[in-house]
């Protein structure tokens, strides 16, 4: 009987598989090929700012490394909440040697939420270097097109995109009436724009 892996199956087996790969380089005395097949440079500071997940909690304080949004005292609490989502949105800032980068990284579902929580956590656009989108589902790429319209004026022009290409296949889903189309970001889509690489 053939036996099919799921995405989580592989992710946890070419884990599995490079773990082994690094022990037995480890073991023998050789190089570590992890380190030294692909030269990163060990940032300063980096910062990930998650804007839209599926799960907020307005009263939870900050722990460790974790800042947290919170309500501010004085504060209209029900304007100062976050939107949460069944989608994901980052920012990722990075310091190096005094210099910040920073990036955008995946875009929810729901621009109103999406773009408020923005606003928000003051993500500012001008300083955007890249833009990435992990994968092609809807809740990843929802609002992408969106917010480049909506700041339009303020992104880099230029500005690169990182995606496989995978990214821009339409996706569907079986459901109790029959499959459903999940929609599809499409490359010509983001071309039209004018300032994406």
């Amino acid at each position: 009987m053939e036996k099919k892996m799921n995405r989580r199956e592989f992710v946890k087996a070419s884990l599995a598989t490079g773990a082994l790969v690094l022990a037995g380089g480890m073991v023998k005395g050789g190089i570590n090929l992890a380190y030294g097949a692909v030269k990163i440079p060990e940032v300063d500071k980096a910062t990930v700012t998650v804007i839209t997940d599926n799960y907020y909690n307005a009263l939870m304080q900050p722990y460790k490394i974790a800042r947290r949004y919170g309500i501010k005292p004085g504060t209209d609490v029900y304007k100062m909440n976050l939107h949460a989502e069944h989608g994901l949105s980052y920012h990722i800032e990075t310091v190096l040697g005094g210099d910040s980068h920073s990036v955008l990284f995946d875009y929810g579902v729901d621009f109103q939420g999406v773009s408020r929580n923005m606003e928000l956590l003051n993500i500012d656009f001008r300083t955007v270097e890249a833009l990435g989108l992990s994968h092609g589902h809807f809740d990843h790429w929802g609002t992408f097109l969106e917010i480049l319209k909506s700041k339009k004026e303020e992104f880099r022009k230029g500005i690169p995109l990182y995606i496989g290409e995978e990214g821009f296949v339409e996706r569907f889903s079986q459901t109790p009436v029959g499959i459903l189309s999940l929609g599809q970001l499409k490359r010509e889509d983001v071309e039209r724009l004018g300032f994406v690489n």
